[in-house]
């Protein structure tokens, strides 16, 4: 080979290995910037995640305030609604109270109304149950019986077969009756009224009587013969009086 051809085969050589070297190197850089570029791509599908990670997240919590957001308008709405119930159940019952403090100060002045009267009518109650004991009690009386006679009638059981119908009757009546006047009603206070009328008309009657035969034994020639009839009608009379002296009026 001539050296012309060979100097211009090394140039060619020569010229081809730095195009090759050029070609690595490029290749080099090539490859340096692909993977620099996969990096890069790597990296933004990461933070790409990590933000999409994040959206997702904040999306849930979003729902989730959401939720707690339709939930605490609910509680509000009938909250709202709970307390109107309570405004007009407060409404009501002032107005309820204010209905009973009209009637607790109407019921006071007709209760003070009806003390008075109940007072007045007590009090008339108690002058006609005195009036009845004045008008029931026994007529007074003098009597021809000796003292120990009046005891001993007194301190007995007053027993009614010691007298003679109606008055025996009479005393049954009486002793069958309570003697407080005040505390029984109104049909055992008629029967001991009606039982003291018959009584006090007994012994009307029998002092009457009484009082006639004395007038004829202080007129008669004969007066012992009148003692004995007079004895024992007084002896009548004192026991029926004993008797209706035990009802109590007052």
């Amino acid at each position: 080979m001539e050296p012309e051809a060979s100097r211009a085969a090394i140039a060619a050589i020569a010229a081809l290995q730095k195009r090759v070297k050029e070609l690595e190197d490029e290749n080099t850089l090539l490859e340096q910037e692909h993977e620099s570029l996969m990096n890069t791509l790597n990296s933004r599908d990461t933070a790409y995640t990590i933000r999409e990670n994040a959206l997702n997240e904040a999306t849930a919590k979003a729902k989730l305030m959401l939720s707690g957001a339709s939930a605490a308008l609910i509680q509000i709405r009938e909250a709202r609604t709970e307390n109107r119930r309570l405004k007009q159940q407060i409404d009501e019952t002032e107005q309820l109270i204010d209905k009973q403090k009209t009637k607790c100060r109407t019921y006071t002045r007709s209760s003070k109304k009806i003390s008075l009267s109940l007072s007045q009518l007590l009090e008339k109650l108690a002058e006609y149950e005195s009036l009845l004991s004045d008008l029931l009690t026994p007529p007074p009386q003098t009597t021809t019986l000796t003292p120990e006679e009046i005891i001993l009638i007194s301190s007995s059981e007053n027993d009614p077969d010691l007298l003679p119908p109606p008055l025996s009757d009479i005393l049954r009546t009486m002793q069958n009756l309570p003697k407080d006047f005040c505390r029984q009603n109104i049909e055992t206070k008629r029967s001991i009224v009606q039982a003291l009328i018959a009584a006090k008309a007994a012994t009307s009657d029998i002092k009457a009587k009484i009082s006639h035969l004395e007038k004829q034994k202080f007129s008669s020639s004969t007066p012992v013969k009148f003692e004995s009839s007079i004895h024992k009608l007084a002896t009548h009379l004192l026991i029926l009086s004993n008797e209706m002296k035990r009802f109590r009026f007052v």
